[in-house]
């Protein structure tokens, strides 16, 4: 049997990653996103410890870690982050790697994808067989993400501002999917692009 196919889908705030995910899912492949696994990553002591040592006390309330505090540090603070994320992205890697071990093992699945946003910025692009690149104009980014964020609308400047633009992640993704009309567009955008990458 052939190994399951990895495929990473990236793109910029609120490009879309996660509808196409939803649509890869209807595929039957298994979905993951980082921002789940980070999720869990947040309820483990030692690495709730460690983000407390970085950052103050105040980022964790009854247990929890509340991330609007961590992101209200962290994106005026660029040295803050990247320490932050060298506790992180190893454990998001290894996670990764460890879930895809299991979902193989089940042969059930058409693939293996995954929504990493910082695909490209963090050197993981070299794991996947397929990466694709969801790709908004900047403006319709930022009006999805004030519409889904309203009290935090003026983050997404900071938060855009440690990723690739949205011409570098779709010249150096394997396939790029378009998504500035509606969703039967996407939708059938995202048809001729699976077809491709099943071949």
């Amino acid at each position: 049997m052939l190994a399951l196919k990895k495929v990473a889908i990236t793109g910029g705030l609120s490009s879309g990653k996660s509808t196409v995910g939803s649509l890869f899912r209807d595929r039957d492949a298994y979905v993951l996103d980082t921002d789940a696994i980070v999720h869990q990553l947040f309820e483990i002591p030692s690495v709730q410890l460690q983000i407390i040592q970085l950052l103050g006390s105040q980022v964790l309330v009854e247990g929890k870690i509340i991330r609007r505090e961590i992101a209200q540090i962290v994106f005026k603070d660029p040295e803050k982050l990247d320490r932050l994320e060298k506790i992180l992205h190893p454990l998001v890697r290894e996670e990764i790697e460890r879930i895809f071990k299991e979902v193989s093992k089940e042969k059930k699945w058409s693939m293996f994808v995954v929504e990493i946003p910082l695909l490209f910025e963090t050197q993981s692009d070299n794991f996947y067989d397929a990466t694709l690149a969801v790709v908004s104009s900047p403006q319709i980014c930022q009006q999805r993400y004030s519409h889904k964020n309203p009290l935090v609308a003026k983050d997404y400047q900071l938060r855009s501002s440690r990723q690739l633009t949205h011409e570098e992640k779709a010249k150096r993704a394997d396939f790029v999917l378009y998504n500035n009309g509606n969703l039967e567009e996407l939708k059938e955008k995202f048809n001729e692009v699976y077809s491709q990458i099943i071949q």
